[in-house]
């Protein structure tokens, strides 16, 4: 079917089928559209007839990734793209996050907050810089400090707290009078704090024979310090285990070794002095 405007009977324009009426008022000529089957052009979203039937807009959400363009009379819909890791999924028309182990997700308003709990933890005993047997001994320790710098490039892990362990030969004996740990930033050794060291809540405990742990010292080994471990005896018998000489070079540079005299009061500011080369006093390890 289709309808025909006449002016003054006079044929002007015929429309197809679609067109149930046309009118003009003076320079405009209105045309309405059929509603609904019967051939006509019936515009709906989803199966279901638009409450309007004279102008089918597309227009792409302000809040959304769709796209609409419009080229030659063809209408292009481009929705989101979604990825992971830069690859395109299979599956384009959902993307649904799943939280993993230790891992929680909150939507909030279209936002996703993705947090981590738990992980990985170190192990309690791990070495925190390299050790060797303590194979050889030495004597004579009396009124001296001994030092040992943990350097950031000997790291082998960095816990959140820590002990340290000095050895002593059968039947000897060593009375500490103080034990401190100095922080300095990375290969310095201008002192920025101390913290305390004690053996069974005892600052100032006597050492006896076999290896001996000091009480662990919650101080977080960084990325950003270097860690001196400094003990003072004020008096000595008998034998510290060390390194064996194979180990000796490889420890140098570790600033590990002894100071005439106690080093253990050093406050800001003040520098940690060079030692008397001795390897391989103390084992550190995580707790």
């Amino acid at each position: 079917m289709s309808l025909t405007v006449s002016i003054n009977g006079i044929q002007q324009i015929t429309f197809p089928t679609g067109v149930s009426s046309a009118s003009c008022s003076g320079d405009t000529l209105t045309i309405t559209l059929s509603g609904g089957g019967g051939g006509s052009i019936d515009l709906q979203t989803n199966g279901v007839d638009n409450a309007t039937q004279s102008q089918l807009n597309i227009a792409a959400s302000s809040s959304s990734s769709v796209t609409v363009a419009n080229s030659g009379g063809t209408v292009t819909i481009t929705g989101p793209l979604f990825q992971t890791n830069s690859s395109s999924n299979a599956t384009q028309s959902q993307l649904n996050l799943v939280a993993g182990s230790n891992i929680t997700l909150v939507n909030s308003g279209g936002n996703v907050t993705i947090s981590a709990s738990g992980g990985g933890s170190l192990a309690a005993g791990s070495n925190v810089i390299p050790s060797s047997e303590r194979s050889s001994t030495d004597s004579g320790y009396t009124n001296n400090s001994i030092i040992l710098r943990l350097p950031q490039g000997m790291l082998l892990c960095r816990p959140s707290s820590w002990k340290f362990s000095i050895s002593l030969a059968g039947g000897a004996s060593f009375v500490v009078s103080a034990g401190v740990v100095y922080r300095t930033t990375v290969d310095s050794n201008v002192v920025i704090d101390s913290t305390p060291v004690t053996w069974g809540g005892s600052s100032g405990p006597t050492l006896t024979a076999g290896e001996t742990f000091s009480d662990s010292i919650s101080l977080p080994i960084d990325t950003s310090h270097d860690y001196w471990i400094v003990v003072h005896f004020t008096s000595s018998s008998g034998s510290l285990n060390i390194g064996g000489s194979q180990y000796v070079s490889a420890f140098f540079h570790n600033d590990c070794g002894f100071v005439f005299g106690d080093q253990t009061g050093l406050t800001a500011g003040n520098s940690i002095p060079s030692v008397n080369p001795e390897s391989d006093i103390y084992r550190t390890i995580s707790t």
